[in-house]
Parts: C-alpha cells; sequence; structure tokens
C-alpha cells in the first residue's frame, strides 16, 4: 500500500513541529523535596477537633454519644470503690470533679455498687467475665501507659485464652 507523499510530509511537519516546540523550551523547575524532619523535632499535626455530640435514632431508640480526638481528650473511669453515690452524688458530679466536658452514668452495676462484668481497674479486678451479658459487645480498655481504646469483647477473649494458652 502506497501513502501518499503529501500525507508523509503532514505527519512530519507535524512530528517536527512538537520536537521542535520542546527543544525550545523552558527547562522544567527542579522539583522542591520537602525538608526531611530531624528526629528531635516534632512531626506537624493537625488541628484538633472540638469534642461534640453526636446523635442518631435506631428502630425507635435514640443514641447520644461524644466524639472527640484523643490526642486531645480521654475518658476516665471515676469508680466510686464504697458504692452508687459514695463519692460523687451523679454522673454531672463526677464530670466537674475531673473537670470533663461530658459524663455518661455507667450503671452495669448492681445496687450493691458489684459490676454485672468484669471490670479490671488501677491495678484491682473485680467481678467476672460475662459472656452470657447482652449488655453490650464492646469493651472499653485503658492501659496502664494512659492508652486506651475499644475492642470487641470476642476479640479480647480469644486475646485472653491465646495468652493463657487455652
Amino acid at each position: 500500500m502506497q501513502v501518499p507523499l503529501m500525507r508523509l510530509t503532514l505527519i512530519a511537519a507535524v512530528s517536527m513541529m512538537v520536537l521542535l516546540g520542546n527543544a525550545h523550551a523552558k527547562p522544567p523547575e527542579v522539583a522542591q523535596i520537602p525538608r526531611a524532619i530531624p528526629v528531635d523535632e516534632e512531626p506537624p499535626q493537625l488541628a484538633a477537633a472540638a469534642a461534640r455530640i453526636a446523635e442518631k435514632m435506631i428502630d425507635g431508640i435514640a443514641f447520644q454519644g461524644v466524639a472527640f480526638d484523643s490526642r486531645t481528650h480521654r475518658l476516665v473511669v471515676a469508680d466510686q470503690a464504697r458504692g452508687p453515690e459514695s463519692q460523687y452524688a451523679d454522673s454531672a458530679a463526677a464530670c466537674r470533679a475531673f473537670g470533663g466536658i461530658a459524663a455518661v452514668n455507667a450503671g452495669f452495676f448492681t445496687p450493691e455498687g458489684n459490676p454485672l462484668g468484669l471490670v479490671a481497674a488501677a491495678g484491682k479486678i473485680a467481678g467476672a467475665w460475662n459472656s452470657a451479658s447482652s449488655l453490650g459487645s464492646g469493651v472499653w480498655y485503658q492501659r496502664a501507659s494512659g492508652v486506651s481504646g475499644i475492642s470487641r469483647r470476642e476479640k479480647l477473649g480469644k486475646l485472653r485464652r491465646a495468652r493463657c494458652g487455652k
């Protein structure tokens, strides 16, 4: 098959313009490489979000929660070792005592103040692991280092069994 000479010339001319155009273009700018952060310098942090109340209706039941940034806020348990109202009249009083911004009455205790499940706080254990309870499948924990988290009860049970060799 023969290609007409005019068509080849046009293709060659377009190719030359592109090549020539790039040949006379200003060289590309050297990219700025971000400066490495020295080991003894803290990396820049994103601004912490303010804590806020989150509300949700699920099957006609109103749920409220507090959304917060764990870099600036933390959860604490205001345990009343001698039973309900022995130290704080209510959750608002406990909140004020700790300088908190929100409080919840985590009333998973008997009227005598005994936990309905397992509580391990400040090196003391009270109650027992209650796998038959329907009080929730989430477990909040705080390590001695101050790091806290939430995990599914089933996951913690598996970890506990793995550590105990059962």
